[in-house]
């Protein structure tokens, strides 16, 4: 009964950078018997996927006013970074204000509601909106209008290797939000999931 070999858990893109390498070498290394199968999706797509009890657990970022029936278990916070070429004329800053990147044309990830709502709220409070020119669902391809100097980010700093060639900056008034593992309420925990979220806060993102 403690066992639960087929594990369903969801890993939006960003978190996945590091976090999925992790897991499809040292986890499986560790625990060759118990098999994952990944969803790679957007932070409220997989709270409703574990609400609904299609996915057993979720590595992502989260509101937890989202839903009462959801037990969020913090890993750490992630910061939501401007994120722009090197030879940006702002590359150079320790931060930019939200003024400075008002008429900056962006390329955004789909799928992010959560950091998407703060990026906007953000705007908001400075009285402007930001200049989208894409939605995309590809991360791959925000990162490459980013070096093909088309475009800016808005991406969370893990999110960035050193080889993206990438510079990632703090706004002004930085943007933070919560990540970590996201079950549903009152649901049994299996002996072999157990193991698998004692794994990913010993190896997390930003461990």
């Amino acid at each position: 009964a403690q066992n639960k070999n087929l594990i369903r858990l969801a890993v939006p893109l960003q978190i996945g950078v590091h976090l999925l390498p992790t897991l499809f070498r040292d986890f499986k290394n560790l625990y060759p018997e118990i098999e994952l199968e990944v969803v790679e999706a957007g932070g409220i797509d997989s709270l409703r996927m574990i609400e609904n009890e299609e996915l057993d657990l979720a590595v992502t970022n989260y509101d937890d006013s989202f839903s009462p029936n959801l037990h969020y278990r913090k890993l750490f916070k992630s910061e939501a970074c401007f994120c722009t070429y090197p030879d940006h004329p702002l590359a150079q800053k320790k931060y930019v204000d939200t003024k400075d990147i008002a008429n900056e044309p962006l390329v955004l990830l789909n799928g992010g509601f959560f950091v998407n709502r703060l990026i906007y709220q953000n705007f908001q409070q400075a009285l402007t909106a930001p200049k989208v020119i894409l939605h995309s669902s590809q991360l791959h391809t925000v990162k490459n209008l980013i070096s093909s100097q088309i475009a800016s980010s808005f991406l969370m700093r893990q999110a960035i290797t050193a080889s993206d060639n990438i510079i990632p900056l703090s706004l002004k008034k930085p943007l933070f939000i919560n990540s970590g593992i996201v079950t549903k309420r009152g649901r049994q925990i299996y002996g072999d999931e157990q193991k698998l979220i004692e794994f990913i806060c010993d190896n997390q993102p930003l461990g």
